[in-house]
């Protein structure tokens, strides 16, 4: 049986623990629990926290169960700057979502503390938080709803999708990624980029109905036995490991019900809208989907028309035709390369004749501005030059002064090694080379003149034949 939900069950956090009857706990109790050192008895556990029964609690009170120092790792790397300390904290509640079933983890402030991290260890929230807080004082924790908001209308729109493609095509889902900008579902065969458009239609038909979303708990065996209502038997194999109830997440109107641990919107509705933003095709005919949803949909729609604006007032068009525009500045922009690289070389040919017909075994180049043209002009010359004096040693310089660069070349190799010594010294320059080519920096960059003086007089008495 294909398991689409395998990878989404989150199985500490959707409980791997047996429920134990305790009353509601109070600030006292909690007080009580940790003078008795009763900490993991008292906190609420992944899979009931705050954030999971309310995505939309912005805020509670919690007490601080626990408080340790973090021991930052050894550093392979020797630096000046001292870690920053981190501190893990422990509450009695959170509306913080620690990180599992492919959903990032929350963040937000206990108290003043702001908190970078929030992770689940074996059932348990833990919060890394930037400075220590009070065990046994009683906290405000507040998240950054603006990232919850995103998260879980990303998250919900997955459970769409995917439930859209298992009904309607029978296309499991392997995988999902939660990321920074998107969000990734990978689908099996039979879906193909060609299924994008009435997916969208298909998501965005049930974002309209104004369809409830539900968390239910239900025990381990209910789950394994497939006796919730509507609950698919791809998402009945539970691992052995998980003994307590488990969180499921049901979209009314027999869209889905799934086993999840993370954030979800109450009301389809909220999802405002869903877009498929690009396809890939992964190995075995599976295909990556990207997609985004509510805010961060609308973000993205912001973002395409200010860029579209940009594109108008820039290519002095109307929005109707700017890819035609941009393809026309494309298509002139390499014809132009293409021209201006013909005349390049027909400069290149122009100049390497006219220094190949100079006296003298060492010739200088006039130099030019630039760096980059020892790269893109320089090269070119040394060979057209290598070609019409084989017997001497062209030297360049480009740049400025403390900002210079050099290129000595010839088709003799034994030529420029006895003659860069010399012009590397003129210069004040260092750098290195073979195979008849030398490059390197320079300061001394006007000071051709008198690295090809220095030059000649090196290569005075050497066969020509040499190296």
């Amino acid at each position: 049986a294909q398991m689409r939900v395998n990878w989404l069950i989150c199985a500490t956090q959707a409980a791997a623990f047996v429920r134990t009857q305790r009353r509601p706990a109070t600030h006292s109790t909690m007080a009580a629990a940790v003078a008795s050192n009763d900490w993991k008895m008292s906190c609420v556990r992944c899979g009931e926290l705050m954030c999971q029964k309310d995505t939309y609690a912005k805020s509670c009170k919690a007490t601080v169960l626990r408080c340790e120092k973090v021991q930052p790792p050894p550093s392979k790397k020797k630096s000046k700057s001292k870690p920053k300390d981190a501190y893990d904290v422990v509450l009695s509640d959170t509306v913080l979502f620690p990180e599992g079933g492919g959903q990032p983890f929350d963040l937000g402030v206990i108290g003043d503390a702001a908190v970078t991290q929030v992770t689940n260890d074996d059932g348990v929230a833990v919060h890394r938080v930037s400075k220590p807080v009070a065990v046994g004082d009683e906290v405000d924790v507040a998240l950054d709803w603006e990232r919850r908001w995103a998260h879980a209308t990303q998250h919900t729109a997955q459970h769409v999708a995917s439930a859209v493609c298992e009904d309607w095509l029978g296309a499991p889902t392997l995988s999902w990624h939660l990321g920074e900008t998107d969000a990734t579902v990978e689908l099996g065969s039979p879906f193909t980029p060609a299924h994008v458009p009435e997916l969208e239609d298909r998501v965005n038909a049930l974002i309209r109905d104004d369809i409830q979303v539900e968390t239910e708990w239900h025990s381990a065996s209910d789950v394994k036995d497939c006796k919730v209502p509507g609950l698919r038997a791809s998402s009945c194999s539970l691992p052995a490991s998980v003994t307590g109830p488990v969180r499921l997440v049901r979209i009314s109107n027999d869209v889905d019900v799934n086993p999840c641990c993370g954030t979800h919107v109450r009301n389809l509705a909220h999802l405002q809208a869903f877009k498929v933003i690009r396809t890939e095709a992964k190995r075995g005919g599976n295909t990556l989907v990207y997609f985004v949803a509510g805010p961060r949909l609308l973000e993205r729609l912001g973002a395409c028309i200010e860029r579209e604006r940009q594109c108008v007032e820039t290519l002095c068009t109307a929005a109707e035709t700017v890819p035609d525009r941009v393809r026309d500045v494309v298509d002139k922009s390499k014809e132009a390369l293409q021209r201006e690289k013909r005349l390049q070389k027909e400069v290149v040919d122009l100049l390497a004749d006219k220094l190949a017909s100079m006296p003298g075994r060492v010739v200088a180049a006039p130099k030019r501005d630039s760096t980059r043209d020892m790269g893109e002009i320089g090269k070119i010359l040394a060979g057209a030059f290598d070609q019409r004096r084989p017997d001497a040693v062209l030297v360049q310089t480009f740049g400025s002064k403390n900002d210079g660069a050099f290129l000595i070349s010839s088709a003799t190799p034994a030529l420029v090694e006895a003659a860069k010594g010399s012009i590397l010294s003129a210069l004040e320059g260092r750098g290195g080379g073979k195979g008849g080519r030398a490059q390197g920096k320079c300061a001394a960059v006007n000071n051709v003149a008198a690295a090809v003086a220095d030059a000649a007089k090196a290569l005075e008495g050497l066969a020509l034949g040499a190296g």
